[in-house]
């Protein structure tokens, strides 16, 4: 979107630079989603604010991870600028080794090491969130440690006003919450019961650790320079992705995240709390009857090493009332999927540049704000709910032998023609 000439003055709340964005007023967590968001209404030209309820130094110090950009890659360029776009290896997980056209994660027989099948990739940049984030958040002006309590809109819906914990208030055009799977913007617009998450009855946990000798991290990284995973016919899913690469001649510099998931015990709710030590215990356990290098990769993770743990939620996206446009949601608070199927930043991706699109149509075009913004969310409960619904067969399919391949992941790959994106 280029600036120019706009036939109506908007202004957006961007809440969080993590997760939550209000449009014309943008409210979240400082994000990917809104900060893609914020990046791309910048280029239009189009008023904004971003509100993330963290302090800049939490944000810094939080935990990293890898995701991977591919088939919302040429959607991203709506939303970054080339100054930034251009620079996108530097966030990489590995910086140093340039995306492929083309690339293929393995999926392993977790019991015999076998090799189960190749799944096509296209051009991919697996990136760390956290230096994504940083890289998004460039040129943009962040105000945190704004909590979110309430949202309230004029009588006529005309404009909207985001108000903080600490009493700040804040009003533009439009709110766009991108505030992640635990949405407060999405708790407001449909209340505590149907903005709740469910959760399937999965632990997933995730560890990132560096191993002190060069074999172990090259050992470790021999299933695929970037990613891999493993499913055992015990019903234990495992993956292993390198997460940062300081310096490619020395592995002893290679940061590594290694996650596993299993069904939950039928007596587990999934409420009560597990020590780190029993976590790190029960990977172990979980992982030592698979094949090499998921089996020693996990082995020697060090005792104390921090084990996080994912107790695997979704939520499957109803209409909400976007009070005229003046509303609404992306990205992991519009439609927060199971991870099995690698698709969330994808769906966040083409939520950015629908939303930016959505936009420009009123700034350029002289469209109603509610008509165009009601289309944009019909066309993210639809998308995204239905990635919501793919990922959790998906998650529940590779943790079943004997239909692991017929999942998702197996018959449709990573490809978005399945929610007909």
């Amino acid at each position: 979107m280029e600036s120019g000439k706009h036939k109506q003055q908007m202004s957006v709340i961007i809440i969080g630079a993590a997760v939550q964005v209000l449009c014309l007023l943008s409210v979240g967590t400082t994000g990917i989603t809104g900060l893609l968001i914020a990046q791309g209404l910048a280029k239009a030209g189009i008023q904004c604010s971003v509100w993330e309820a963290e302090d800049a130094a939490v944000l810094d110090s939080s935990a990293d991870w890898g995701m991977g950009i591919h088939w919302s890659l040429p959607l991203l360029h709506q939303c970054l600028p080339s100054k930034i776009l251009d620079r996108i290896q530097q966030a990489q997980t590995d910086p140093f080794a340039p995306a492929p056209d083309s690339d293929v994660v393995p999926i392993c027989n977790g019991q015999t090491g076998e090799q189960i099948k190749l799944i096509p990739i296209p051009k991919m940049h697996r990136v760390s969130r956290k230096r994504f984030r940083i890289l998004c958040a460039e040129g943009m002006s962040v105000q945190y440690n704004k909590r979110l309590v309430d949202i309230k809109s004029s009588e006529d819906n005309a404009s909207v006003t985001a108000i903080f914990a600490d009493g700040t208030e804040v009003s533009g055009s439009t709110l766009v919450g991108t505030d992640g799977h635990r949405s407060v913007v999405r708790w407001l617009l449909l209340g505590e019961e149907k903005a709740a998450s469910s959760f399937a009855p999965y632990i997933a946990t995730r560890i990132v650790l560096r191993y002190p000798e060069a074999e172990q991290a090259i050992k470790a990284r021999s299933l695929h320079p970037i990613n891999a995973m493993a499913v055992h016919p015990e019903g234990i899913w495992s993956w292993i992705s390198i997460l940062d690469v300081e310096d490619p001649s020395k592995p002893e510099t290679w940061t590594f995240q290694l996650m596993s998931s299993w069904p939950r015990d039928a007596n587990d709710d999934g409420q009560a709390r597990i020590s780190n030590e029993a976590l790190l215990a029960a990977v172990k356990s979980k992982t030592s009857i698979f094949a090499d290098p998921i089996k020693s990769a996990n082995a020697w993770v060090p005792d104390g090493t921090r084990v996080q743990l994912n107790r695997v939620s979704y939520w499957q996206p109803i209409p909400w009332d976007n009070r005229k446009g003046s509303v609404t949601l992306a990205g992991d608070a519009a439609h927060p999927m199971t991870f099995h199927r690698g698709q969330g930043l994808n769906h966040a991706v083409a939520d950015a540049a629908r939303y930016l699109g959505a936009l420009e149509a009123v700034e350029t075009n002289g469209v109603s704000l509610g008509e165009t913004v009601s289309q944009y969310d019909k066309d993210i409960i639809a998308r995204g709910g239905e990635e919501v619904r793919l990922s959790k067969i998906n998650t529940e399919m590779v943790h079943q032998w004997e239909n692991l391949m017929t999942s998702p992941l197996m018959s449709g790959g990573v490809d978005a023609s399945a929610t007909k994106q």
